[in-house]
C-alpha cells in the first residue's frame, strides 16, 4: 500500500512538472520582451499571481518616476506601449486562459488603478 502511494505521489509530481516549467518561461520571455522594449534604467519584475502574469515596471530615475506617477494618463500610455504585441511569443506561452498585466510601482507602492491588462490593450489596438 505505502509502495502504491509513493508510485501515485511521484507520478503526481511529474505531471505538475512540465506546467511549472511552462509558466517559468513565460516568466522569462516577458522579462526579457520588457526589457528589450522599456527605457534601459527602467527596474521590471514578472511573476504569476492570481491566475495573470504580472509585471511590476519602476520607472527610474525617480524623477520620471514622479513625474509619471501624477499623471495617471502618461503612466497608462508609457505601459500600454510595452505590451507585447500580438503575434509575440509570450502569448503563446500563457495561453488563452491568462493575461499579462503590468502595474507601475513608484517608492514602493503601486496604484491599482493604473495596472494596464496588455490582453485589454491588444483588444483596443484592432
Amino acid at each position: 500500500m505505502a509502495q502504491k502511494t509513493l508510485i501515485l505521489l511521484c507520478a503526481g509530481l511529474c505531471i505538475g512538472l512540465p506546467a511549472g516549467a511552462a509558466e517559468d518561461r513565460a516568466v522569462a520571455a516577458l522579462a526579457q520582451d520588457l526589457k528589450e522594449h522599456a527605457p534601459s534604467q527602467w527596474e521590471v519584475r514578472v511573476r504569476w499571481r492570481d491566475g495573470r502574469l504580472l509585471a511590476t515596471i519602476m520607472p527610474q530615475p525617480y524623477q520620471t518616476a514622479f513625474d509619471l506617477w501624477y499623471a495617471p494618463s502618461r503612466m497608462i500610455a508609457a505601459l500600454t506601449d510595452l505590451c507585447p504585441g500580438a503575434n509575440a511569443e509570450i502569448w503563446s506561452l500563457v495561453g488563452s486562459e491568462h493575461d499579462i498585466v503590468l502595474e507601475p510601482s513608484v517608492g514602493g507602492k503601486t496604484a491599482p488603478g493604473t495596472r494596464v491588462s496588455c490582453r485589454k490593450a491588444l483588444l483596443n489596438k484592432s
